[in-house]
């Protein structure tokens, strides 16, 4: 949630530096912005209950509980049983969820406090390890083999034999988009000397590439969290596309 609010400060700068002719419009827009954001941000949690049809805890519990699990060494910033096995306890022997949350909050902040502790002196590695669980293309498979798992009919060893090469293809296809990513970038810096509109959707890509990775690595991660990613990588990609055609359109002029 914090990336959209980054981006309606970016968004209210823009609208500042414009020319006045679309002024109230674009005030109108940032104000239908800011009012969704902030009703998400203060519903959420009720939402998320009538949704699923059960009492979601709320954003403080859940927020420290990714937090500390995101930061636990042992587990790389992944799922932690232990931590898990944590939670299970303090809801099974409280009598009411009232009283669990609070005994929760406070166990994952003394976690989270020590997990920091352990974090510093090996905050390099961890944060190598965390990237390369966030980016693993192989959780929809392990996933799948975790439902097929019920249902020994559907499980054969031709899914097993399957895994390299389903697995292979999701890492090739996810570099790929990658790397022409990596491309629309290095040929958006070469239009930074020239004004051009696509050099607004250039930044707003880039900055959302690095807000959405960024934002990610402090809490719990798995490789299917990725997906969002798919938006700014996309968005890159079309850059690149339509750069690619305006400079073979100038060659052929000149």
């Amino acid at each position: 949630m914090g990336i959209w609010l980054i981006a309606l400060c970016l968004m209210s700068l823009c609208v500042l530096l414009k020319s006045h002719h679309l002024y109230r419009v674009q005030v109108r827009q940032l104000l239908i912005y800011s009012a969704v954001v902030l009703g998400l941000m203060f519903t959420a949690t009720n939402l998320d209950s009538w949704l699923y049809g059960f009492k979601v805890a709320p954003a403080q519990v859940e927020t420290l509980y990714s937090l500390a699990t995101g930061t636990d060494v042992k587990s790389h910033g992944t799922y932690s049983p232990a931590l898990q096995a944590t939670v299970s306890h303090e809801l099974r022997v409280a009598p009411t969820l009232t009283q669990a949350y609070p005994r929760i909050t406070r166990t994952m902040a003394r976690t989270l406090q020590t997990n920091l502790k352990q974090i510093k002196p090996q905050l390099g590695s961890f944060v190598n390890e965390k990237m390369q669980g966030f980016i693993r293309e192989d959780y929809g498979y392990d996933w799948s083999l975790y439902n097929l798992s019920h249902h020994p009919g559907l499980l054969n060893r031709h899914w097993f034999y399957l895994a390299p090469i389903l697995i292979t293809s999701a890492t090739v296809y996810w570099q790929a988009m990658l790397v022409i990513a990596l491309f629309s970038v290095l040929m958006g810096l070469g239009m930074l000397w020239h004004q051009h509109y696509l050099n607004h959707y250039l930044l707003m890509a880039a900055l959302l590439l690095d807000g959405f990775t960024l934002s990610a690595l402090p809490l719990e991660v798995q490789g299917r969290y990725h997906i969002i990613l798919y938006l700014p990588i996309l968005m890159l990609m079309t850059c690149g596309i339509a750069e690619a055609k305006l400079w073979r359109r100038q060659i052929k002029q000149s």
